[in-house]
C-alpha cells in the first residue's frame, strides 16, 4: 500500500477517489471521518 494524497480537505478526497476510480484503480480512504471532522 502506497500513500498517494494526504489531505484533509473532503473535496479533494473525494475528487481523487474518483479518478482513482473511473481509472480502475482499487484505493482506500484512511480515516475518512477524522478528515470531515477537521
Amino acid at each position: 500500500m502506497i500513500e498517494l494524497v494526504r489531505t484533509n480537505d473532503a473535496v479533494i478526497i473525494s475528487f481523487v477517489e474518483s479518478l482513482m476510480r473511473d481509472a480502475g484503480i482499487a484505493c482506500f480512504v484512511a480515516d475518512q471521518n477524522m478528515s470531515i471532522l477537521e
